[in-house]
């Protein structure tokens, strides 16, 4: 979502004589990519948590 915001936001509002159009699309979508991939980067703890030091240690085979 992060991503498609900022594609459109770049692609309908940056001026038009800073660029042709179609450089202003790649870009857009380039800068899309770059928002999403920050934004999960960001997320990854809460995306994927790192196993707690007593989940490890219930999980290892003899240990009781």
């Amino acid at each position: 979502m992060i991503g498609l915001l900022v594609s459109a936001w770049w692609i309908l509002f940056a001026p038009d004589s800073m660029m042709e159009f179609g450089l202003k699309v790649i870009l857009g979508i380039v800068a899309g990519l770059i928002g999403t991939g920050f934004y999960l980067f960001n997320l990854r703890h809460t995306l994927f948590p790192p196993k707690s030091v007593a989940q490890e240690n219930s999980s290892t085979p003899g240990s009781e």
